[in-house]
């Protein structure tokens, strides 16, 4: 027994697992054991994500690792290598395993630094490794299929200019002034089966990036996305016929009037939204507040109303915008709460769809969003991807300008009928509307988080008032638009 006992001692300490390796925001993982409390990880498959390999001097003895200008040599062992002409001391000993050289993590870590441009940084705890490009601020290279075509995004730390070109052979160029490109990983990115090659190229003064594809593209767009500080080129596939088609974009209605409308309840069901001081869960006010604007809607018979929820249930984001859709709704209002980590944050807010110019707009589209984040991986959905989001740009961008005059007329009558606080019209990158296609508005009636605000929402007089204010709005709306 004590023989077996020891034996799955050695095992567990010996067994080969993995760690996590980040690479400028992107994760990967590498082959690593740990023996007496030591980490050790793969150098081999470290240094295949970079496009380089290892280079056997003699087999199963010493190995030479070269990178840029500098030559590093191990010994199967030794607790000794050489970087160019020096000995370094990694204290624990280089290992072979399975054909792969293996190193210690928290010795081999500072002597790399010295080595490469990049900074690596060994998280013990996490067992993770942080490689940061800090001389880069052109950093990686991520290809994606999707089902509507394909989806390149090129990583930046800043944002720079760019101009995207064709060139013989299926080759797109990217060209980045400024651009301090990591050739080594970026060119390591060929595994796609739609790209042939990859090439990058660093100039006195720019950068290129050029990518060859296997097909001639039909059609792409290319975009920076403030959000995700990346270039992002979708290329279209011709074949792909999209289940939902966006309806009618860049005209209100179908026939150029305003009759459906559809309100979107905000959170529900497990998601309870912001929650005040005396408990007041945003999903409830939501509600009640949706509901009372249908009956006020239905009762006049001017429009026709669809709620995305009519009770306390869980809707996903993308669901939402899959019943607007369906429908062929000619408006869509989501109806929200604000809140704030500041309690004397007071006021109404009502934000139309466009990449968030502030931190606090930009810190609220996160917040509404963070469900969506949530259950993303849960739900495969088209219209969900990256790419359908910058395919549909040209439609989003359409109805941009009508959105922004929507939300300026609720929160107008808010204004005039609410007596609380205005904090005026803003722009966000919020999902729900992300994927709507039709003029829409996000609406922030008031801080649940704000004691007093908190108290208004929990009257049903003041929700009604804020009901009839939204509704007056709409009639406004409809017959601004209808005259055109």
């Amino acid at each position: 027994m004590l023989f077996v006992l020891l034996s799955a001692i050695f095992c567990a300490s010996n067994s080969k697992a993995e760690i996590e390796v980040v690479i400028s925001g992107a994760s990967e993982s590498v082959s690593s054991f740990r023996r007496a409390g030591v980490e050790y990880f793969s150098l081999s498959e470290l240094t295949a994500l970079y496009g380089e390999r290892l280079s056997w001097d003699i087999p199963g003895v010493s190995v030479e690792y070269r990178t840029g200008n500098n030559r590093m040599r191990f010994f199967i062992e030794s607790q000794y290598l050489t970087l160019n002409d020096s000995v370094r001391n990694l204290i624990y000993p280089a290992e072979l395993r399975d054909g792969a050289l293996f190193l210690p993590a928290e010795t081999f870590v500072p002597i790399i630094n010295q080595a490469r441009t990049e900074r690596f940084l060994w998280d013990s705890n996490r067992r993770r490794l942080y490689v940061q490009s800090g001389a880069f601020n052109i950093t990686n290279l991520l290809v994606s299929k999707k089902a509507n075509g394909l989806l390149i995004e090129i990583q930046l730390t800043e944002e720079l200019d760019f101009e995207v070109t064709e060139s013989e052979g299926n080759w797109i160029n990217f060209n980045i002034p400024n651009g301090l490109v990591n050739r080594s990983l970026i060119e390591s990115r060929r595994t796609a089966r739609e790209i042939r090659d990859i090439n990058a190229f660093q100039f006195d003064h720019s950068a290129q990036v050029s990518i060859r594809l296997r097909k001639k593209p039909h059609a792409y767009n290319a975009k920076y996305n403030p959000e995700t500080g990346k270039i992002q080129l979708a290329i279209r596939n011709p074949n792909y016929k999209p289940k939902d088609k966006p309806p009618h974009a860049g005209q209100i209605g179908p026939d150029n009037t305003v009759d459906l409308i559809v309100i979107d309840a905000g959170h529900g069901g497990a998601d309870n939204g912001a929650i005040g001081r005396r408990y007041t869960k945003e999903k409830d006010i939501s509600l009640k507040i949706s509901l009372e604007l249908a009956k006020l809607i239905r009762k006049d018979k001017l429009f026709r109303v669809i709620l995305t929820r009519d009770k306390d249930v869980y809707v996903p984001l993308e669901e939402r915008a899959r019943i607007a859709n369906e429908a062929h709704a000619d408006l869509f209002i989501s109806i929200h709460m604000n809140a704030s980590v500041n309690k004397h944050a007071r006021g109404s807010q009502v934000f139309f769809l466009a990449p968030a110019k502030t931190d606090a707009s930009r810190a609220l589209a996160q917040a509404e969003n963070a469900s969506f984040l949530t259950h993303k991986n849960e739900i495969e959905l088209d219209s969900n991807d990256d790419l359908a989001i910058i395919v549909n740009d040209m439609i989003q961008n359409s109805y941009e300008e009508v959105s922004a005059d929507l939300s300026t007329i609720v929160q107008s009558e808010f204004d005039r009928t609410l007596g609380i606080p205005s904090r005026g019209v803003d722009q966000a990158g919020f999902v729900v509307l992300n994927q709507v296609y039709m003029p829409s508005a996000l609406i922030e009636v008031a801080f649940v988080s704000n004691s007093k605000e908190e108290q208004l929402l929990r009257s049903k007089s003041f929700r009604k008032k804020v009901a009839k204010s939204i509704y007056t709005a709409l009639k406004r709306f409809k017959r601004k638009y209808e005259k055109k």
